[in-house]
């Protein structure tokens, strides 16, 4: 088998190839017109993480580069929250910036070989997740998200965590890390249930050109009706003529923009859940 010509890889990393993406604009924009630093094609898999390229609702159906697993659920936690304006993913961090942060903490920079002339370059450094939002005073704040595993926090990620701790710092933005075991079981529970729909409705908008009354409809008949969720949707699908799944979907659409206002701490927003307590939450 003929070798791969590295310097045409889509993992590759040149000086050439950073000067390129900075001219494409890369790490600018906001909502649906952000630019990562980064896409899910440009990053090889590790440890046998899934990557993902899902619709946002914050970013208004843009396709959200995603690296692993944990950086979906993440994503999905901040994505389902109010008070979040806007996520910007895969944010590019000035090379320079970086640099000098670490020459004066003494910290080797990550680098990677230029695929064009095989010398040592400092790496191109993302921040996982940057967060707009609003904080409880109503003033819109920033968090950057460092998202790892707790087993990947060692040797080198270390380094690379201190870098990029020290670079938000400077910019006076909050940095926060997030690992795994961090997550409550029942948080990452729900956002499971959302997660389907998010990979494959989140544009059913277009499919039920009727959008509104289906869901002024189902309202009213959580409100009136003493079943779980999914028997009720189901009924409603029967009585409609809907497709079989068409009221869940929409369920969880509204549960997703916040429509239907469930918690997702010490609560099941689950299919199996009884119509009178997802009644506590509306409007």
């Amino acid at each position: 088998m003929p070798k791969r010509d590295q310097r045409k890889s889509a993992y590759s990393r040149s000086e050439n190839k950073y000067e390129k993406w900075e001219k494409e604009g890369r790490g600018t924009g906001a909502g649906p017109d952000y630019i990562p630093g980064l896409f899910i094609n440009e990053v090889p898999s590790s440890h046998g993480n899934q990557k993902h390229s899902i619709p946002g609702i914050k970013a208004q159906l843009r396709l959200v580069q995603l690296m692993s697993a944990l950086e979906l659920l993440v994503f999905l936690f901040f994505d389902l929250a109010k008070q979040v304006i806007d996520i910007r993913e895969q944010y590019p961090l000035d090379r320079s910036t970086t640099l000098s942060i670490a020459e004066k903490l003494n910290i080797k920079h990550p680098s990677v070989p230029d695929s064009q002339t095989g010398e040592q370059i400092a790496h191109w450094m993302t921040t996982d997740l940057l967060i707009d939002y609003y904080d409880q005073q109503g003033n819109q704040q920033q968090l950057a998200v460092y998202i790892k595993t707790a087993n990947d926090l060692k040797g080198r990620n270390l380094d690379k965590l201190i870098i990029e701790f020290a670079y938000w710092t400077l910019k006076g933005v909050r940095f926060c890390i997030v690992v795994d075991e961090s997550i409550p079981k029942e948080i990452a529970e729900n956002i499971g249930f959302v997660k389907t729909f998010y990979e494959s409705d989140l544009n059913i908008k277009e499919l039920h050109q009727n959008l509104g009354e289906i869901e002024e409809y189902l309202i009213q008949r959580i409100k009136s009706e003493h079943l779980e969720i999914n028997k009720l949707c189901n009924k409603i699908d029967t009585d409609k003529g809907f497709a079989t799944g068409c009221s869940l979907n929409v369920f969880y659409y509204m549960v997703a923009t916040r429509k239907i206002d469930l918690p997702l701490k010490r609560f099941s927003i689950g299919p199996n859940t009884h119509c009178s307590e997802i009644r506590k939450y509306l409007n």
